[in-house]
């Protein structure tokens, strides 16, 4: 229930900070639903997991940046909500990474606006993550590399690096799953300054070359997949203006997508819980 409301809270301040990306109105409409109603947001929003907790910080980060980091409090702030993003999962270092040199090389930030930023990661990284890990494991220890090294190893089953294209079309539905790559794609061909791709691509391709996967990895780049949907959306209508692709697109196109995603929400909302999941509660009662 915790993590319900956060992901309610976070998504809907995303929403908030973002939503002027879509002159619209629309579109601006379309993106604050699937926003909420993409049926794997609801679905994901309630998993209390480090991916989840890792991708939402990750995206409260990203709002706060675009309330205006100039502000020192709002630098303050991001700095810890991305530390919390990386302390939650270490691999959200990368999408950091690629947001970073996004908003040094496209938004041309000067190298001092995150200079509070960094002294509020540190200073955060310190308290929250490395004394929690020294507590836990009993000497002092950087879980995050502990961690890197462990997968270095490989002990834990290899997968081909095509994999994560496979599971973004096949495992939100080919209804959502194909659109959303398409527009991963279109997006990377007509606008690839987009700063969600960039946030994006590092995390895919690292993952992709690391040989353990699983679907769960790409959880916290899940709540790109709404602006990143509509971003695709609005550039497609820039340049496509034939009015015949436009009812296309509003009588079946869009009613589809709607109706699929309406359909997988009802399913989930009413599809128990996995049986293995249930072990630990049932060990504690």
């Amino acid at each position: 229930i915790f993590t319900a409301f956060l992901s309610l809270a976070v998504i809907l301040y995303f929403v908030k900070n973002t939503i002027s990306a879509f002159p619209d109105e629309r579109k601006r409409f379309s993106y604050f639903v699937v926003s909420l109603l993409l049926w794997i947001i609801p679905c994901l929003s309630v998993r209390f997991s480090s991916e989840i907790y890792g991708g939402l910080f990750f995206i409260l980060s990203l709002a706060i940046y675009h309330s205006g980091i100039e502000c020192r409090k709002n630098k303050v702030l991001f700095g810890i909500s991305l530390v919390l993003s990386f302390i939650f999962r270490a691999q959200m270092g990368l999408a950091i990474a690629g947001f970073l040199l996004w908003s040094l090389i496209i938004d041309r930030k000067k190298p001092k606006t995150f200079v509070t930023p960094f002294f509020s990661f540190v200073l955060t990284y310190l308290l929250l993550g490395f004394c929690i890990d020294w507590w836990f494991y009993g000497e002092p220890v950087f879980s995050q590399f502990r961690y890197m090294a462990e997968v270095k190893e490989g002990r834990f089953g290899d997968r081909p690096w095509w994999y994560y294209l496979q599971e973004i079309v096949e495992y939100p539905t080919y209804f959502v799953g194909i659109p959303l790559a398409l527009a991963i794609i279109f997006l990377l061909i007509r606008n690839p300054k987009n700063p969600y791709i960039w946030s994006f691509l590092p995390f895919l391709l690292v993952h992709s070359l690391i040989g353990h996967k699983e679907a769960r990895f790409m959880f916290p780049m899940a709540f790109l997949a709404p602006i990143i949907l509509v971003s695709a959306y609005t550039e497609a209508g820039k340049i496509i203006s034939s009015d015949r692709f436009k009812q296309v697109a509003n009588c079946i196109i869009l009613p589809i997508f709607a109706a699929v995603n309406i359909l997988g929400i009802a399913i989930e909302m009413n599809k128990p819980a996995r049986d293995d999941s249930l072990f630990p509660t049932r060990y504690i009662n």
